[in-house]
């Protein structure tokens, strides 16, 4: 998946693909949610704050996606 890079004081980089969305966070951690409409996902993408759009609509939603956090692959 593709990752988008962004400006935020919280996140790293965001991607969707197939209604799975993956949120990277700067403390570390990378966490994928299945079920995300394109929807939402442009709606994030979008935004002008990706911590607050997070912390809003995706988080308060996990009981509707199925998420996880991803062991991230060494570089």
């Amino acid at each position: 998946m593709d990752m988008l890079k962004v400006d935020s004081s919280n996140i790293e980089a965001i991607g969707w693909e197939d209604e799975v969305l993956e949120v990277k966070f700067k403390k570390g951690g990378l966490y994928r949610y299945t079920g995300v409409p394109k929807l939402l996902w442009n709606a994030f993408k979008g935004s002008e704050s990706k911590g607050k759009f997070f912390h809003r609509k995706i988080r308060p939603m996990q009981h509707k996606f199925k998420y996880e956090k991803v062991k991230e692959k060494k570089k």
